[in-house]
């Protein structure tokens, strides 16, 4: 899994509250602009323009809710960026 994280991919934080921040480089993070179901589903596909990106140099970082998904980038092909997550209470899945 921490693979796939790394890579990109769109995941969620269960039903945990959290909050994360750019340490180094610069990320983009996209996330919906509807609240996924929080159970029943396995994969999350999103339609066309139902995305909300945001740019997040270092120093820069965001607090999520209960169910919240996303997915955070490193758009530059030069130089690596490190993100910091923290959540509670622990997850207990990850759900991408």
């Amino acid at each position: 899994m921490a693979d796939r994280l790394a890579a990109g991919h769109r995941h969620d934080h269960a039903d945990s509250f959290g909050a994360f921040t750019t340490v180094a480089g610069a990320l983009k993070e996209h996330s919906p602009a509807v609240r996924p179901h929080t159970d029943g589903w396995t994969t999350l596909e999103l339609t066309e323009g139902a995305e909300r990106p945001r740019g997040l140099a270092t120093g820069q970082g965001r607090a999520f809710g209960r169910s919240h998904a996303h997915e955070v980038l490193n758009k530059s092909a030069d130089a690596h960026a490190v993100s910091v997550h923290a959540c509670y209470p622990p997850l207990p899945r990850i759900r991408r």
